[in-house]
């Protein structure tokens, strides 16, 4: 017997058969509103709307409709489909609570355990990406996927002599797969050893010879090392090449002529470089300037539970790894992202929070030299811990738009406005220091320079959260 919701959802199909994706999604709303629970109707009306991108819309309807119900009595397609939207959309907690319930059968899947793993590795949850994806390879012991993935998880807790072996693992069973030696040369190169890094790229070259990839990753290892040839230098280290020597007016030039060929925070970075006299030549010199762009406010009473709690989380963490390889990080623990999918529920405060300081930030319309407007659902996060004579290299943060950093736990010395040891240091021509004192946050645009004064003098641990919006 015919039904309203069926008859919608029949004209719907049809619809779409016919390309009147517009129809087609009126008619399977008209069924959804016959029939909110039926996951049958809301399956076509997921492939519809993954058809056109429209994930977060999608996903805001499934929190409207479906998110109350217990995922395990969702169809497989459907809890699938709906992951990899709350994938691109950065819900790693959502992708997560579909997934992991899977069969053991479906979890051994590499389309269902590599986003998986990727969920968990994002969210911070190294140790279940870890079990996951052994518990994969037991299926599938030859996949390069996975065992990169479990690479990943590996260096990230700081076993870099494991995460080698699964990298040279890829290699041995797929020597002619570019990607693996690839893979191989980005981890050596993490890890300073320049001359096996340079080794992996040129066997890329040798299997793809025009591969801009490995061009560029063996211009990078010559410019670090000091041998190569301004010729062969990049855009972007062309322009440093003229900053260093102080030749302002290359410098400028240089910048101007390769504008569309550096990404937007990094050629902003490289202009916060020069004296305000040529910073005017890309704008108001105030929109460089740490003074105007560096908002902070104590966020946190300095006694504040929520402070104590996080540090006690994240001495918890297994990612917790002390000079974390590539990081900035020097005389002190870091760990892997610790905001972005966690459940805790003192992180899911301080996400809130940290979104509403976003919100006040861009409240104050900021002279900006280039638009930024990050994404608040895209917070991602991670703390450091440096001891005594711990610091941060000078750095910026180009995958991210805002940045910023929330302090838990100062030592006296450190916290004074009388000592610089721990200051957080924007260091451009205009500089500008920042005493840390717990419960204080700064936020500034990613394209800032900056770094950490030593704390020579302070004898307890200097905690603190950095976290972007991107």
């Amino acid at each position: 017997m015919s039904t309203p919701d069926r008859d919608h959802n029949r004209a719907g199909v049809e619809a779409a058969m016919r390309g009147d994706l517009g129809a087609a999604e009126q008619a399977f709303r008209r069924a959804l509103q016959q029939a909110p629970n039926n996951p049958g109707v809301f399956l076509n009306l997921t492939r519809l709307l993954q058809m056109q991108k429209r994930h977060r819309e999608l996903i805001q309807l499934f929190e409207t409709s479906f998110s109350k119900r217990d995922p395990a009595i969702l169809p497989d397609p459907l809890k699938c489909m709906l992951a990899q939207s709350a994938f691109r959309i950065y819900d790693y907690r959502l992708v997560i609570r579909l997934l992991k319930d899977l069969e053991t059968s479906q979890l051994q899947r590499p389309d269902v355990s590599l986003p998986l793993s990727e969920a968990y590795l994002r969210a911070g949850k190294l140790s279940d990406a870890k079990t996951l994806l052994q518990q994969a390879l037991l299926a599938n012991p030859n996949d390069p996927s996975l065992i990169t993935n479990l690479a990943i998880v590996q260096m990230e807790q700081g076993d870099y002599e494991a995460a080698e072996t699964l990298y040279q693992r890829v290699i041995q069973q797929h020597p002619q797969q570019f990607l693996g030696h690839y893979n191989l040369g980005r981890f050596f190169q993490t890890l300073g050893r320049v001359d096996e890094a340079r080794q992996a790229f040129l066997v890329c070259q040798q299997l793809v010879p025009h591969a801009p990839e490995a061009k560029k990753a063996l211009q990078e290892l010559d410019a670090s090392s000091q041998h190569g040839a301004s010729a062969t230098l990049n855009p972007l280290e062309a322009c440093y090449a003229a900053i260093e020597s102080q030749h302002w007016q290359l410098a400028s030039d240089r910048l101007k002529q390769h504008r569309n060929k550096i990404d937007h925070i990094r050629w902003t970075a490289a202009i916060c470089e020069l004296p305000s006299k040529w910073q005017a030549e890309f704008g108001d010199p105030a929109g460089f300037s740490p003074t105007h762009l560096v908002q902070t406010s104590q966020l946190f009473d300095q006694h504040d539970v929520v402070l104590k709690t996080l540090v006690e989380e994240i001495r918890t963490l297994d990612s917790l790894v002390w000079n974390r390889a590539g990081k900035p990080t020097r005389d002190g623990f870091q760990t892997h992202e610790m905001l972005a999918g966690s459940q805790t529920a003192c992180v899911l405060t301080l996400n809130k929070t940290l979104k509403m300081a976003l919100d006040g930030y861009l409240s104050k319309q900021l002279s900006l030299p280039i638009p930024l407007e990050p994404d608040p659902e895209s917070i991602s996060g991670w703390a450091v811990i440096l001891k005594q004579g711990g610091y941060q290299k000078r750095h910026i943060h180009p995958e991210a738009k805002i940045s910023g950093v929330l302090y838990l736990c100062v030592d006296k010395i450190t916290s004074s406005d009388d000592c610089p040891d721990g200051n957080l240091m924007f260091s451009t021509p205009s500089p500008l220091k920042i005493t840390p004192k717990a419960g204080r946050v700064v936020l500034f645009p990613s394209f800032l320079p900056h770094e950490t004064i030593p704390q020579t003098s302070a004898s307890e641990e200097r905690i603190c959260i950095a976290f972007n919006f991107s």
